[in-house]
């Protein structure tokens, strides 16, 4: 059976026919010659076949038979067509059919195509319209009728070619074509025209730069190399180093004509690749073929880690003499890949490294109610619901994340199946987490005092100046900008028919409330054994020293039941100091965690006489006091030695003083005691009380200067008298 739009083809034979029209009544077909139709301006009439005939011309031929593609324009809307600028296509196509309206007829075309000529209806089509060649309306017909029998077969489609198969040739004389005139005489610029030899020209200049790795590839700098190049002659001197001698300009090229044909020979891609880097290229420039929801069944399925430097100074807390900062934070998140949800965060100033990145996964799994209890913020389970342990985490595969092999006790301890290391330097593998960073400091650190800001005014102080937040008032604002996005974020391109069929909310909260019960079976709710396992499997390990005052790590004092129980402290006493490996997290000091042999994991508290000053702290802030007081006691040290210097001074000066006044009296030659030091030591106690009233009598009266005193009220005391007369 045959049927319009058949393309009969052999490639061998040089054959391609389209079918163009079929009469089931005649059992006769219509064939266009579509290799002439293509190429030629005057298209001519089909070939009309039998269905008989057109069998046994394909079987000789050896041809195949499959579907023939029409040019684009034709199947395009009126809309796209004026879109495109091609309005006056539109307005010849119109002509041309309000000239065939009676043409196009089914019963003239079958009699054109299989019967009889048309002449006379061609005449008096003809004679409606300002048009006296029949040539052209046939030409108008056949072409209708090749190109599938609608309007738009009539569309100058050829004319989007026109100037593209103009040959650039090698000739010396290559004449510049455009708006200069047919000789380009009327052009200011004399240069030539491009050549085949010039194309290759510019490939090969910029395979050159791109070779070269330049820091900043511009097309200005790359037509400079190429002037340098090709447009120059070096002239060789006998005795001397040869000299660079442009050449004429007529036969230059000019940097509009390089620009124009750079980009036709150079992708942008290929630009962007030499220009930026692959790594580069594919992180910001390269289309996504893929979602990170690839393979993600549901909330907590996998959870994705990344972390920035927030542009913001942080204030030091320790210090209010001056206006002091601790620099700039990282600020870690984890966010779920499925609903988008922010399961977690830290903030601190370690890392990027696998010690932030382990706080955070931390509190991607702890329960978010008692969290933020402990920064005065009160919410409830429905608010931030993302306390589930994870399947899967996503994590760069760099040195940032060094420490990552602390997976394989995740996968022993606490059950996570994998760990997905993603290509370095491609945040776009991790967009959820990048969008939000960019949210971050674009809706809230960059409108607070101590952001910073790629362009600043000469005049203004450094953003360190002016440092604001310590951090822990930071981090309640970003729990309260995480609750913010949780619950406001708009998410509905996550939706499925599921949850559309339920009405589920639009946010990440809703998605994720939903979801995981319904695509998780409720996820795995972490425990309080979880998160010990947890903080074993991603603290950073330290080498603490048991000391007779307890457990002390970093110069931090720690104690517990467990370790009076088993007798550390008493066997640091007796036997000296020893050391033991604890776990520790950042983000606070007032507990850190040893494992016992039979795995079970203590906590040790911070004990308050020995290190209240360091309670309720970031462990950044403790490091930094630390080194402070270090550098305070080796300053009290040197006051001490200077101090001691003149406190003995002091002491010898008076030494001499009294050594001179015992001189005066006769040597001591006696061996047994003194006799009489009883009655020595009453004289000197009553010497004592008596200057003891005349201190009183001194303060009295300084105390009531208009008091008049006279002998008669305060006897003159005579201290000799009164101690040999009593």
């Amino acid at each position: 059976m045959f049927y319009i739009n058949q393309h009969i083809y052999s490639e061998n034979h040089k054959i391609s026919l389209r079918v163009c029209y079929v009469s089931s009544l005649l059992k006769r077909v219509a064939l266009a010659d579509m290799n002439e139709a293509l190429t030629s301006r005057k298209i001519k009439k089909p070939l009309a076949k039998t269905f008989g005939e057109l069998s046994a011309f394909i079987k000789s031929h050896n041809a195949e038979v499959k579907q023939f593609s029409l040019p684009l324009e034709i199947n395009k809307s009126d809309n796209e067509l004026r879109k495109s600028g091609k309005d006056h296509w539109i307005a010849r196509r119109d002509a041309s059919m309000n000239l065939l309206k009676d043409l196009i007829e089914p019963e003239v075309m079958e009699k054109y195509l299989f019967v009889s000529s048309i002449s006379s209806e061609i005449e008096t089509a003809i004679s409606s319209h300002v048009i006296s060649s029949k040539s052209y309306v046939y030409n108008l017909l056949n072409r209708y009728i090749t190109f599938g029998c609608i309007a738009n077969a009539l569309l100058p489609f050829k004319f989007r070619n026109v100037g593209k198969n103009y040959l650039h040739s090698n000739n010396e004389k290559n004449i510049k074509r455009g708006r200069g005139g047919k000789n380009n005489e009327n052009s200011r610029s004399k240069t030539k025209g491009i050549t085949k030899e010039v194309k290759n020209q510019i490939i090969a200049v910029f395979n050159y730069v791109k070779k070269q790795k330049y820091k900043r590839l511009i097309i200005t700098k790359i037509f400079e190399d190429y002037q340098k190049v090709f447009e120059n002659q070096q002239i060789s001197r006998p005795g001397f180093s040869s000299v660079s001698k442009t050449i004429p300009e007529t036969e230059t090229i000019s940097y509009a004509q390089f620009y124009y044909h750079f980009k036709l020979l150079i992708s942008r891609e290929k630009f962007y690749r030499a220009a930026y880097g692959d790594v580069t290229f594919e992180k910001d420039f390269a289309p996504r073929s893929g979602v990170a929801r690839d393979g993600v069944i549901g909330p907590s399925h996998r959870y994705e880690i990344d972390s920035t430097v927030l542009d913001i100074y942080v204030r030091y807390p320790y210090d209010i003499t001056g206006r002091y900062t601790m620099g700039r934070p990282i600020f870690y998140v984890v966010v779920d890949t499925y609903s988008t949800c922010i399961v977690g965060f830290y903030i601190g100033f370690s890392g990027p490294n696998w010690t932030g990145a382990s706080e955070a996964l931390v509190n991607a799994c702890m329960d978010k109610v008692e969290f933020c209890a402990q920064y005065g913020i009160e919410i409830t389970e429905d608010d931030w619901p993302c306390s589930h342990i994870p399947i899967e985490i996503a994590m760069d595969n760099g040195t940032e994340y060094s420490q990552g092999a602390n997976i394989n006790l995740l996968q022993s301890m606490v059950g996570i199946q994998a760990a997905i290391y993603l290509a370095l330097y491609r945040g776009d593998a991790k967009g959820v987490c990048e969008r939000k960073f960019g949210v971050v400091n674009d809706e809230f650190v960059h409108f607070e005092a101590g952001a910073i800001f790629k362009e600043t005014r000469r005049e203004d102080s450094h953003a360190s100046n002016d440092a604001l937040w310590d951090l822990d008032a930071l981090k309640k604002v970003l729990i309260q900008e995480i609750l913010y996005h949780n619950k406001t974020s708009e998410r509905l391109r996550l939706h499925n028919f599921d949850l559309s069929e339920n009405q589920v909310g639009i946010t990440p909260v809703a998605i994720y409330k939903y979801s995981i019960d319904r695509e998780m079976n409720g996820g795995r709710k972490s425990t309080p054994e979880d998160i010990l396992k947890l903080r074993w499997a991603l603290l950073e390990e330290l080498e603490a020293t048991v000391e007779e005052k307890g457990v002390r790590l970093q110069g931090v004092h720690y104690d517990c039941d467990y370790i009076r129980e088993h007798g550390w402290t008493t066997r640091a006493s007796l036997q000296g100091n020893f050391k033991v490996f604890v776990r520790r997290s950042r983000a606070s000091t007032n507990c850190i965690w040893y494992r016992t042999d039979s795995e079970e994991i203590i906590t040790l508290d911070i004990k308050e006489y020995d290190s209240e000053r360091y309670a309720n702290q970031h462990w950044e802030c403790i490091l930094h006091r630390i080194e402070e007081y270090k550098n305070q006691q080796h300053d009290l040290a040197i006051e001490r030695r200077i101090a001691r210097a003149k406190r003995d001074d002091f002491k010898n000066e008076q030494r001499d003083i009294q050594q001179e006044i015992l001189n005066q009296a006769p040597e001591n030659t006696r061996k047994s005691p003194q006799p009489n030091i009883k009655e020595r030591n009453a004289i000197g106690a009553a010497i004592s009380d008596l200057e003891v009233v005349k201190g009183f009598v001194t303060a009295f009266n300084s105390r009531n200067p208009n008091k008049n005193l006279t002998s008669n009220s305060v006897p003159e005391l005579n201290i000799d008298d009164e101690i040999y007369n009593s």
